[in-house]
C-alpha cells in the first residue's frame, strides 16, 4: 500500500502490528461501490464504460508497481469522488515476483469463486497479474455487458472478455490491450449519442425523472446503446 500511496488504491494512514489486537487505519469512503454505481437507474452504458476503464488505470498502476490485487469485484471498488474509483481489499494480494500460490482453501473462504482465474482455484500455483485480467474481463461481461441490450454491444464486450478470461493466463489479453478495446467501444457509444442528440437529451431528462419518482413508463425508454443500464 505504501508503494501505491493512495494512487488509485485506498489510502492507509497509520499501521500498528503490536497493538492488541493489531490493527490499521485506513481513509473513509462514503460513496460506495462499483456494484452501487452499476444498480442506480441513472447509470449509462458510456458512464460504465467510463468507470470501468479507471478501474483498469487503477489495476495498471498496481502491476507497474508489482502488485497482483488478486480479489478484484465490484465490492472491492470503491468511490474516493464521484468520478474516481480506486481499488481496496489488498488482503490476498502478491507483491512482487515472490512465487506465491493459495490454497484451495483459503481461496474459497476469501476470495469470490465467480471472478477468480482457474490457477487461483489449484492448490499452491502461482499466480501473477493475468488473474486480475481474468477478473477484470468477468466484472466487464457480467456486471456491464449483461446488462446492456443492444445486441452488437453486447457481443463487442463479450468478445473482448473472453480475451481476457482464457483458461492459459499466458494466452490472455494485457491490460493495455483491454483499455485500448474498451477505449474503442466508449467511442462507438460516443458517436451514436453524437448522431442522436435530441434524444441523448430526452435520456437526460428521463434519467432525472426516474431518479424523482423511483419509476417510469418504459415507453420513454432510450435507444439501446443510450440507455440506463
Amino acid at each position: 500500500m505504501q508503494r501505491l500511496d493512495g494512487d488509485g488504491a485506498v489510502r492507509v494512514f497509520d499501521v500498528n502490528i503490536k497493538a492488541n489486537p493489531p490493527f490499521y487505519v485506513m481513509e473513509y469512503l462514503k460513496l460506495g461501490d462499483f456494484r452501487k454505481f452499476l444498480a442506480k437507474r441513472t447509470t449509462t452504458t458510456a458512464s460504465a464504460l467510463d468507470m470501468f476503464l479507471s478501474v483498469c488505470e487503477c489495476v495498471a498502476k498496481c502491476h507497474a508497481a508489482n502488485i497482483t490485487h488478486r480479489d478484484l469485484k465490484p465490492e472491492n471498488i470503491l468511490f474516493r469522488g464521484v468520478d474516481d474509483p480506486i481499488l481496496s481489499d489488498f488482503g490476498i494480494c502478491k507483491i512482487d515476483d515472490l512465487p506465491l500460490g493459495t490454497t484451495v482453501f483459503e481461496m474459497r473462504r476469501r476470495g469470490t469463486p465467480l471472478y477468480m482465474a482457474p490457477e487461483q482455484l489449484k492448490d499452491n500455483l502461482v499466480q501473477s497479474k493475468p488473474a486480475d485480467v481474468f477478473a477484470l474481463g468477468t466484472i466487464l461481461q457480467a456486471d456491464i455487458g449483461d446488462r446492456i441490450r443492444d445486441a452488437a454491444l453486447k457481443d463487442q464486450i463479450a468478445d473482448i472478455s473472453h480475451k481476457c478470461r482464457e483458461f492459459v493466463p499466458e494466452r490472455r489479453a494485457k491490460i493495455e490491450d483491454l483499455k485500448h478495446s474498451v477505449q474503442r467501444i466508449r467511442g462507438d457509444v460516443q458517436q451514436r449519442l453524437d448522431k442522436r442528440p435530441g434524444l441523448h437529451r430526452l435520456g437526460m431528462m428521463v434519467n432525472a425523472l426516474r431518479q424523482r419518482v423511483g419509476k417510469i413508463d418504459h415507453s420513454l425508454l432510450m435507444e439501446e446503446a443510450e440507455e440506463t443500464l
